[in-house]
């Protein structure tokens, strides 16, 4: 059995691992080291890591997701944690998703 990555994966780890590389700076890892929440540094990352759809990857698309695999939210979690950067928000990780379960469309 083979527990490696797919070439699929891999790619979309390498394009993970350069976009942090890139924006997880020494002032995010100040932020997160610091234990005392998010700075302007921190939300900085947040807000791009929103863009890319990357902050909410298995929420579907129509509310922000890329619709992604439990994979590639694992690779994008592991990612940050290499690079210093955050973790999820208690908001992404748990209170959306018992929105998007049992909320009706107008709460989503």
């Amino acid at each position: 059995m083979d527990f490696g990555f797919s070439a699929e994966e891999e790619a979309f780890r390498e394009d993970v691992r350069r976009f942090l590389k890139q924006e997880v700076t020494d002032g995010v890892r100040a932020e997160v080291e610091s234990g005392m929440g998010f700075g302007p540094h921190t939300w900085g990352l947040l807000r791009k890591l929103g863009a890319e759809r990357w902050l909410t990857p298995q929420w579907p698309e129509k509310y922000g997701g890329m619709g992604a695999t439990y994979v590639q939210k694992f690779i994008i979690q592991e990612e940050l944690a290499y690079a210093g950067g955050p973790e999820t928000l208690i908001a992404v990780s748990m209170a959306g998703p018992v929105v998007l379960r049992y909320g009706s469309e107008e709460q989503k």
